[in-house]
């Protein structure tokens, strides 16, 4: 397959370079931090503060009625059959559900929350956020989920959002369909 010579490649892509630099500064990659090997998105208004226990609960009375031997939890889950393995993988997943039965939450007021009303979507997203302080307080919080905007980045104030637009000095507001703060 013929190939352009290497003197017309740099040329055409020479105009990329800036491009390709601003794009490695905004997508870094990886950065090595640990990742949550699933995401859970939860409807706004299904938010509660004891969410993340009860699903933990579930989950390991769950695993108690279908996988409460390792051998019996490697043939469901399709996993290996080795008993070192599968005793493995059992204690692991047993931890897993206590400590972090959820590794990351999302409050959703897009695709899975539904068309409401906006004062219905307005209580919602103030519920849910008051639920995530309250989950962070009692440390059911996940470890991929910030549940206090005060130390997110993925939170923030919407432009000219003034304090006598919220309920208080810190409370949600809805804005482009994602909780707020001001």
């Amino acid at each position: 397959m013929p190939t352009l010579p290497p003197d017309v490649v740099a040329h055409l892509t020479a105009a990329l370079e800036p491009v390709d630099a601003a794009l490695a500064a905004r997508h870094p990659g990886d950065t090595g931090a640990r990742q949550p090997v699933h995401t859970c998105y939860l409807p706004a208004d299904q938010m509660v503060p004891g969410i993340v226990p009860a699903w933990g609960e579930r989950a390991r009375a769950l695993l108690a009625t279908y996988g409460a031997e390792p051998a019996t939890l490697a043939a469901a889950t399709g996993g290996e059959p080795r008993p070192d393995v599968a005793a493995a993988v059992h204690a692991h997943t047993t931890r897993a559900l206590t400590a972090e039965p959820i590794q990351d939450l999302r409050v959703d007021l897009e695709d899975g929350y539904g068309l409401r009303p906006d004062g219905a979507e307005d209580a919602d997203a103030v519920s849910a956020a008051e639920a995530l302080r309250a989950a962070d307080a009692a440390g059911s919080c996940p470890p991929a989920t910030d549940c206090d905007p005060s130390r997110s980045t993925r939170w923030s104030a919407p432009v000219g959002c003034a304090a006598s637009t919220c309920s208080s000095p810190r409370s949600p507001v809805p804005t482009d369909h994602r909780p707020v703060w001001c």
